[in-house]
């Protein structure tokens, strides 16, 4: 599927918790539809991918089908602190890269493409991730 209509769709997608697919999806789901759609590849499995405080950045520091990057490219992984009411979460979300978006989901909004640049992500970003597939 073309990104651009992937975006399109994805922001009609609600937020689910644990959700994968287009009928909801949390922030990993979204990127599980993204790679799903994009490439044919099958990002399911959630383990060691543990919301929570550094969870996230942790799980993809011990993943091997990932590798950090200095800066995002379009489909890069964006791990992010999270936001709890008042608590905030070390590295506890996460979104796609496409063109200086980023395509995310939270509880309460649902799906979003929002500039990297924004006051509202560029913040809280802890680090890029590209999958070996698209290396």
């Amino acid at each position: 599927m073309r990104a651009e209509d992937l975006i399109e769709r994805l922001q009609l997608v609600p937020h689910v918790p644990g959700g994968s697919a287009w009928d909801g999806a949390d922030c990993w789901g979204v990127v599980c539809i993204w790679y799903r759609e994009r490439f044919g590849i099958d990002l399911r499995e959630r383990t060691r991918i543990d919301p929570g405080v550094s969870g996230m950045q942790r799980g993809f520091e011990g993943r091997m089908d990932w590798r950090p990057v200095a800066l995002p490219g379009d489909n890069d992984a964006i791990v992010m602190r999270a936001v709890l009411g008042r608590e905030v979460l070390d590295a506890g979300h996460i979104g796609i890269h496409w063109r200086g978006l980023v395509i995310h989901s939270s509880e309460g909004v649902g799906c979003v493409a929002v500039p990297l640049a924004s006051r509202q992500i560029r913040h809280r970003v802890t680090g890029y991730y590209r999958h070996r597939s698209i290396a």
